[in-house]
């Protein structure tokens, strides 16, 4: 059971992330281009 939900968050995130980038287009990337860019950079990229 747990996994089934699981899959369901997992879908249900993977699917919000899509229309996020349908709707914003161009602030979207900004965002994800201020995530990545500069000094402090992400701990799973080190």
């Amino acid at each position: 059971m747990f996994v089934n939900l699981f899959g369901w968050l997992l879908a249900i995130a993977a699917a919000a992330t899509s229309i996020a980038m349908i709707v914003m287009g161009g602030r979207w990337q900004r965002i994800e281009a201020a995530a990545y860019a500069g000094e402090r950079r992400p701990w799973w990229t080190a």
